[in-house]
């Protein structure tokens, strides 16, 4: 069957729309769990701070008691989709982000088999696999559409690169480093810097193998850094930004071998690629990861097929070893820590040691055994190998499941024990119990498994060896392949109520709502605190971010972690008063309000609430109110100065109303007293302004996060902000009246924007003249 070459993509669109169709009208949503935790809340405030000040918000005053936007790889609104929230609902573009990001994929793809010689159906048939791959699609249960988008767009790379180094023409070289920068602005900075990676390794494969010298070889080098420079120019806007704040961030500097390869792909999920529901999906699993949503599954059909070249002695495709070898490599550089492998990428992939979740790297593999795989279903359609060659091929494929039906079957108590073994190793002892539990549960799942890939293996065979009707082929190998990834994608796009439901104020909510101050809420037992309290403008001790500043997580007692890991809140309650809370939603203490189980546990909280008042309660939740609490703008007369390895420890031991901990001294008198009043006048995300009124001079404590991009005005005179208490503003202020303004000022953001743009433009011009001249109609 012939598919005309200007309708394929059409039919990628449809096929997208047919996946997706339940999301069209925005009347559902896609499930994204850190979508629903953070991201929808954060995107929705951004698109309107701009409305409001008509600038991009340069810092977050919602979470962790404020940290920078741009600096932290905010990347969504910097990609395009990021222009249609101006006029749709977020969650609406949302759910069209992951339909419109496959069929691109789809394009990607083709476009890519296509540039390396493939037949138009194989292209075809790759390009299916790969949009609606596991990879590219589970992402969504996560909330991670930023992985989607840089996945998406990987074979554009390829085939921009693969143009260029054949025509040698500069422009795909620039297209190139397009691509790879549009990739990176939804703020997936590991994913682009895979593909990098992996272009920049094929592209020396293809000047190596060409033989390319002199002039060649340095016109194939000048290219490269031309696609490098543009791609950073395009990056620019947020790398810049970004790596200037790696020094304040948590995250961004080298924490280990450990830290490196956590979230290593286990090595047992190699299975994954021929038994999708091995070992469990989503509230299934029991493998040894502490959870997963995703799956790495692309179908067994290219998987199968990428091997076969390696059985039969007949020529293969020029690039066929390339792509089969960087499949392996990718696998092993996504089992991290789980083999040798990793310590060699470790130390020589420049920024391994600053990254982890190698597994993400999967990505790569899919793109390459889909590649190889397709260079081998190219010789069956072209029937250089014979039906007995790839019966006898397909057919060894059925010993390899029946071995795996005889050892999950034989084999399952030893099966337990190891995994009981491996762990324990790695977790607590409950967590193991209940490990055990599901996969005890669910361990059954695994046989209709084997059998359904059986099943799929005798029906790919069938197509491919006794259709007689070469142009019934593709429609039945489609037909498969399409119930085969989307009978498993199914299970990662789940329809969700739409966000301004599921973030309705509740009680608490409502409660807090009333207070025109500005405070912040401490959400120690409270389950939807990501979304509703920035949509309702509270703020937030707490919060989900992937880089908090690195102060404030030692302040909280998180240690390098970036996680919300409040232990000094707890140890020190003089820590929570002064982070401003004073709201703090939790438990009843009324032990008979539980089961005589509990009791005990609700009763180690009653000394943390005691010292709380109890305003409101309702369903399991109650709120209580901090009376103790620093207000936003306080006065404070003195002082100390203290090394900055000592100031948590001075901290737990001084009265923080009266005495700031600072790391330099500031040259001014020690204080015994402060009289006056300071309130804050206005506060947005990029400027704050306060009026103070000192009847004598003091210090005034700022209690949002410190960062070296806040510059202080008083009375229009710039003046210093010093650290205080580990991680606050405080400055001193004379006698008398005083206006006073914080500006954040972000001088890599001013930079790398207009970079950006400069890049983006010529980029878009370079492509309209292309287009114009008609070499682009002509030969793409």
């Amino acid at each position: 069957m012939k598919i005309k070459e200007r309708y394929i993509f059409l039919i990628f669109l449809f096929l997208s729309l047919v996946f997706f169709h339940r999301f069209l009208t925005g009347a559902r949503m896609i499930y994204g769990s850190d979508w629903l935790l953070a991201a929808w809340a954060k995107r929705q405030w951004v698109i309107n701070a701009i409305k409001k000040t008509g600038h991009i918000p340069l810092w977050d005053p919602y979470i962790f008691c404020g940290m920078p936007t741009v600096g932290t790889f905010m990347g969504y609104i910097f990609s395009p989709q990021a222009l249609f929230n101006f006029i749709l609902p977020t969650c609406i573009i949302w759910n069209y982000t992951f339909l419109f990001y496959s069929f691109l994929a789809g394009c990607g793809m083709f476009l890519f088999l296509r540039e390396l010689g493939l037949r138009k159906d194989t292209s075809f048939l790759g390009a299916l696999a790969y949009m609606f791959s596991g990879i590219l699609i589970s992402p969504a249960y996560g909330g991670h559409d930023g992985r989607t988008i840089a996945i998406s767009l990987a074979p554009f790379v390829f085939f921009f690169l693969e143009r260029g180094i054949k025509r040698e023409d500069w422009r795909y070289f620039v297209y190139t480093g397009a691509m790879l920068g549009y990739s990176f602005l939804p703020g997936h900075i590991q994913l682009t810097y895979y593909t990098g990676v992996a272009a920049l390794s094929y592209g020396l494969y293809r000047v190596i193998r060409d033989k390319r010298r002199g002039k060649h070889f340095v016109r194939a080098v000048l290219f490269a850094l031309l696609a490098f420079v543009v791609a950073m120019g395009i990056m620019l806007c947020q790398v810049l930004p970004a790596f200037a704040n790696f020094k304040y961030a948590a995250r961004g500097g080298h924490r280990g071998y450990e830290y490196a390869t956590s979230w290593s792909m286990p090595t047992s999920e190699v299975l994954t690629l021929l038994i999708p529901t091995f070992p469990g999906v989503l509230d299934h699993y029991w493998g040894m990861n502490y959870f997963k949503l995703h799956t790495e599954y692309f179908g067994i059909l290219f998987f199968i097929l990428a091997f076969m070249p390696l059985f039969i002695k007949k020529k293969k495709h020029p690039f066929y070893h390339f792509f089969l070898g960087l499949g392996i490599v990718a696998i092993l550089f996504s089992l991290g820590g789980n083999t040798p492998f990793y310590r060699l990428v470790y130390y020589l992939l420049p920024g391994a040691k600053k990254t982890r979740g190698p597994s993400m790297f999967f990505f790569v593999a899919t793109l390459s055994f889909i590649v190889s795989g397709a260079m081998a279903l190219n010789h069956i359609l072209e029937k250089k190998y014979t039906k007995k060659e790839v019966l006898r091929y397909l057919s060894g494929w059925f010993g390899v499941f029946i071995f795996l039906l005889i050892v999950f079957s034989a084999g399952k108590g030893a099966i337990f024990s190891h995994w009981r073994s491996a762990l324990s190793r790695l977790y607590s002892p409950d967590f193991v119990q209940n490990r055990l539990s599901t996969m005890h549960k669910y361990y059954g799942d695994v046989f209709p498994g084997v059998w359904r890939s059986i099943i799929l293996l005798v029906l790919y065979l069938f197509s491919l060896v006794y259709i007689k009707k070469r142009e019934w082929i593709l429609p039945a190998l489609s037909v498969l392949l399409l119930f085969d990834l989307w009978s498993v994608d199914r299970y990662y796009i789940q329809e969700f109520k739409q966000p301004h439901r599921y973030f309705a104020p509740d009680e608490m909510v409502r409660i807090m709502m009333k207070d025109t101050g500005k405070f912040r809420v401490f959400p120690l037992h409270y389950r939807r605190s990501g979304g509703v309290f920035r949509l309702n403008g509270i703020e937030n001790v707490g919060g989900y971010a992937p880089n908090p500043l690195k102060r404030y997580q030692e302040f909280i007692g998180a240690g390098k972690s970036v996680m919300f890991q409040p232990f000094n809140f707890f140890k020190n309650p003089q820590f929570l008063d002064l982070a401003g809370a004073k709201y703090i939603i939790g438990i009843p203490v009324d032990t008979s309000l539980y089961p005589v189980e509990l009791r005990p546990k609700v009763r180690e909280w009653i000394p943390f609430y005691s010292r709380y008042r109890e305003i409101g309660r309702r369903g399991g939740n109650s709120l209580y109110l901090n009376e103790h609490v620093f207000p936003r703008a306080c006065l404070v007369p003195d002082y100390v100065v203290v090394e900055p390895e000592s100031v948590l420890s001075v901290m737990g031991r001084v009265d923080l109303r009266r005495v700031l901990v600072l790391e330099e001294d500031p040259g001014v008198p020690h204080l015994k007293e402060v009289k006056g009043e300071v309130e804050v006048v206005e506060y947005l995300p990029n400027e704050i302004r306060l009026k103070a009124k000192m009847e004598k001079p003091g210090w005034v404590l700022f209690t949002d996060n410190y960062h070296p991009y806040w510059k202080l005005e008083v009375d229009g005179k710039p003046e210093k902000i010093f650290v205080a208490d580990k991680t606050f503003r405080a400055f001193y202020l004379e006698k008398g009246e005083h206006d006073i303004v914080m500006r954040y000022i972000s001088k890599p953001f001013r930079v790398g924007s207009k970079v950006s743009l400069i890049f983006a433009i010529l980029v878009f011009v370079l492509s309209m003249v292309h287009l114009s001249t008609g070499l682009s109609s002509k030969k793409w």
